[in-house]
């Protein structure tokens, strides 16, 4: 019996630069392909589901203003939004 190749693309959006630092991830059935989050929204053409992770502390938008402009975008209204706190860098 052959196996269905096909593939679920999920595509995390991550606020800042960091996104360019993680490769595509590839688990299984599943394949996580990252994208910078910018005050623009995505700049790049994105595949459902969409995880995008929303620093609490954005120097060129508010975050709520982020979360509005989200839901607002047909690519990405139906995203799982998590608001996260800095970069984990404790002084």
């Amino acid at each position: 019996m052959a196996k269905d190749a096909r593939v679920e693309v999920v595509t995390i959006l991550i606020a800042g630069e960091n996104a360019s630092f993680y490769a595509d991830l590839d688990h299984g059935e599943t394949r996580c392909v990252f994208h910078a989050l910018t005050a623009k929204g995505p700049q790049r053409l994105i595949e459902r589901p969409v995880w995008a992770f929303v620093d609490w502390v954005m120097d060129d938008l508010a975050r709520l203003e982020m979360c509005r402009r989200l839901r607002s975008d047909t690519r990405t209204n139906a995203a799982q939004i998590t608001m996260v706190l800095g970069s984990g860098l404790i002084d």
